[in-house]
């Protein structure tokens, strides 16, 4: 995996332990084991992690719902 991708998946994870308003990127980068300025070798903001995340779930969620039967048996 990726240093962005471990960003994204550290701001889900602690989003969902903390709620998304209270993780901060000191957070994140503790989480993934980078410091708090590498961050924005990935990201331009705390706003563009969450917008990834958002696109990382909509994307498994697509992906996902394909192997989901919605016929009853």
């Amino acid at each position: 995996m990726s240093t962005r991708e471990d960003i994204i998946t550290a701001m889900l994870d602690l989003g969902e332990e903390k709620g998304l308003a209270n993780v901060s990127l000191s957070d994140i980068a503790l989480e993934v084991g980078i410091r708090k300025a590498s961050i924005y070798s990935h990201f331009e903001s705390q706003q563009a992690i969450i917008d990834a995340m958002l696109r990382h779930c909509h994307e498994e969620l697509g992906k996902r719902s394909f192997l989901v039967g919605f016929k009853a048996k």
